[in-house]
C-alpha cells in the first residue's frame, strides 16, 4: 500500500489505490481531511464532510470554459465551434449559467420520466443478452456494458432505430473532444477528426430539435424543447445537452456495470439477493460506493481561503475524493462491508449540491434490471480465467474488459 503515498506523496493514480481502494482509504482518513498531493498537483479533499463541504463551496468552481478558451487560442478558429459546444455543457459552468442550462432538462428528467423508461430498460436489456445468446465465452463489456445505455440514452432523446448504433461511437468521439479542448495535446490528424465529429453532432442533434420543435413526442428532446418556451437555451445549447447525456450517461454506466459484476463475483451471497429481486432499487448506489468509477471530481479554488489550517490559493485544484469520502466510517458504518441492502447510503457517487448527477434514478434503473436479468438469463456465469487488474487515473478507476464464462 505504501507505493501509493512514500514516493512523490500522495498518488490517486497509483496501482495500489486502484487495486486496493479501501486499504487508501483506511490510511488516509486517519489524517487531516485536507492534504496536498504532488504527483497529482492538488488539494484532496479526503474525509465525506470535507468533499461535501467542497461540493458547497461557491470558492470552488468547475468552469472549464476558461481552460477551454485558451485550448482554442492555441489551436486556432476550427475549433470555435468545439468550444460553443461544450459551453453548453452544465457539468463545466458554475451558476448562473449551470442553473440556466440545468433547469429545462431537470425538467425533463423527472423520476416519473425516467420510470416510462423501465419497459424499453428491459426490453434492450434482454435483446442484448438474447443476441449473445449460447456462447460460452465473451466479453461482458464490449458485448453487454457497453451497448446497454448507448440504447437508453437514444431512446431517452427519441433516436430513430436506425441512428442508435452510432451511439456508441460517438461517445468514444466525444471523449477525444474533451480531452482535445481541455488541454491534451492531439496530431493534426486527430484535431481535423475532432472537428468533423463537432459537426457531426451539430447536425445531427440540430436537425432532431428542429423536427421535433414541429413534431413533439414524449422524448427528451421533446420535453426539453416544449419547456424552453422562452428561449433560455440556444439550440447550440440544447446540442450540448444532448451530447452532455450520451458522454456522461455512456461512460458511467457501463464502467458502473462492469465494475459492478467483477465486484458481484466475490460475493455470491449478494448475487442471491440480486436474483430474488430483493434489491433492486438500492443496489446501483452500493456499487457506486465500493466500486464506482469516478474517483475524484476536480474543482479549482477561485480565491485564497483557509480549508483545516491548510491556505488554499486562488487558482489551486483540488479534489473532492470519492474514493475514500465513500469509505468513511464516520458516515458509513462497517465500511469495508459490501451490502446491496445498504440504507441509508449518500454515497457521492452522484456528485454533490448544484451538479448532482440528473442521471441518477436512470443508472438505479438501468443496474437493477441489468444485474437481475443477467444472473437470470446466466445463472452460472463467472470469470474467464482471473479476475482482470482494475486500471486507472486520479479520476476515475475501471477496466478495459471482462471476459467471463457462462
Amino acid at each position: 500500500m505504501g507505493g501509493a503515498t512514500t514516493t512523490g506523496g500522495i498518488d490517486l493514480g497509483a496501482f495500489e489505490v486502484n487495486q486496493d481502494p479501501d486499504a487508501f482509504a483506511a490510511e488516509m482518513l486517519v489524517g487531516s481531511p485536507i492534504q496536498w498531493s504532488e504527483r497529482n498537483r492538488a488539494w484532496l479533499l479526503l474525509s465525506y464532510k470535507a468533499a461535501t463541504e467542497g461540493f458547497l463551496d461557491p470558492r470552488l468552481s468547475n468552469d472549464r470554459t476558461p481552460a477551454f478558451r485558451r485550448a482554442v487560442q492555441k489551436r486556432g478558429d476550427a475549433f470555435e465551434r468545439t468550444y460553443e459546444l461544450l459551453s453548453g455543457w452544465m457539468v463545466f459552468r458554475d451558476p448562473p449559467v449551470h442553473t440556466r442550462l440545468r433547469e429545462p432538462v431537470r425538467r425533463a428528467f423527472t423520476p416519473r420520466v425516467m420510470e416510462t423508461l423501465r419497459e424499453s430498460v428491459v426490453a434492450i436489456t434482454d435483446e442484448l443478452l438474447g443476441a449473445i445468446g449460447d456462447e460460452p465465452t465473451f466479453d461482458f463489456k464490449e458485448r453487454f456494458a457497453a451497448p446497454l445505455p448507448a440504447l437508453v440514452i437514444a431512446d431517452l432523446l427519441g433516436v430513430p432505430r436506425s441512428e442508435r448504433d452510432r451511439f456508441q461511437e460517438w461517445s468514444d468521439k466525444l471523449a477525444n473532444v474533451v480531452f482535445a479542448v481541455d488541454g491534451s495535446a492531439a496530431d493534426p490528424a486527430t484535431e481535423a477528426s475532432i472537428v468533423a465529429a463537432t459537426e457531426e453532432f451539430i447536425d445531427f442533434f440540430g436537425g432532431l430539435i428542429e423536427h421535433r420543435k414541429e413534431h413533439p413526442g414524449e422524448d427528451l428532446i421533446s420535453k426539453v424543447v416544449s419547456a424552453n418556451d422562452l428561449d433560455a437555451l440556444s439550440v447550440l445549447e440544447v446540442v450540448g445537452a444532448c451530447t452532455m447525456l450520451l458522454f456522461a450517461g455512456h461512460e458511467t454506466t457501463t464502467n458502473l456495470l462492469t465494475n459492478g459484476l467483477r465486484e458481484l463475483f466475490g460475493h455470491p451471497d449478494q448475487i442471491g439477493r440480486i436474483r430474488r429481486g430483493e434489491v433492486d432499487t438500492t443496489l446501483a448506489d452500493e456499487l457506486l460506493r465500493v466500486v464506482g468509477p469516478a474517483k475524484a471530481m476536480v474543482r479549482i479554488a477561485t480565491e485564497t481561503h483557509v480549508r483545516y489550517d491548510q491556505e488554499v490559493r486562488a487558482g489551486d485544484a483540488v479534489f473532492c475524493v470519492i474514493l475514500t469520502a465513500n469509505r468513511d466510517p464516520a458516515t458509513f458504518p462497517d465500511p469495508t462491508r459490501f451490502d446491496l441492502g445498504r440504507t441509508p447510503n449518500p454515497h457521492l457517487g452522484f456528485g454533490w449540491g448544484s451538479h448532482l448527477c440528473l442521471g441518477g434514478n436512470l443508472a438505479r434503473l438501468e443496474g437493477g434490471i441489468a444485474m437481475r436479468r443477467i444472473f437470470e438469463r446466466f445463472p452460472d456465469i463467472r470469470p474467464d480465467g482471473e479476475p482482470p487488474a482494475w486500471r486507472g487515473n486520479p479520476l476515475g478507476r475501471s477496466l478495459r474488459a471482462l471476459h467471463v464464462q457462462v
